[in-house]
């Protein structure tokens, strides 16, 4: 009798054990497809300040775009490119909420800017969401100045 209840413990004890990962398993895979529904769902946009102009010299003829760039949002930004009138700088910076980035990048070899003509500037990246990365781009039109 001894042994029975020593196996009748130790079976209860397995299938505790069993019925506890089976739970945990569907809360897992439950709160997974819940969070992957909630942001794909919310289409998300970055909440990124940018603020941009080129300057164009032209006793020397040089040009450079300057920009600033600052996460004013609740989630991470990573900007993978610059796009100039079709000619796209690669880029590498991370941006956390409330940091904030500026650089100025010479143009002189790269792309002709003409005081009073419009450029386009579009910064490309991603916002990182948990174990995914939604692409985004953020296009201005800047007018370059001397």
């Amino acid at each position: 009798m001894a042994t029975g209840k020593t196996l009748y413990k130790t079976l209860s004890a397995v299938v505790l054990i069993i019925l506890l990962l089976v739970l945990g398993y569907f809360i897992y895979i439950n709160s997974s497809v819940f969070l992957k529904n909630s942001v794909s769902n919310s289409n998300i946009q970055p909440q990124l300040n940018v603020q941009v102009q080129i300057l164009y010299n032209p006793t020397t003829g040089q040009s450079y775009l300057q920009y600033f760039l600052e996460d004013i949002g609740q989630l991470p930004i990573k900007i993978t490119s610059i796009s100039i009138n079709n000619y796209t700088i690669s880029q590498n910076i991370t941006l956390y909420p409330g940091d904030t980035y500026q650089n100025t990048i010479e143009l002189n070899n790269i792309i002709s800017v003409q005081p009073g003509v419009p450029t386009v500037v579009i910064f490309q990246g991603f916002v990182i969401i948990a174990n995914s990365n939604e692409p985004f781009s953020i296009s201005t039109n800047v007018i370059p100045s001397a």
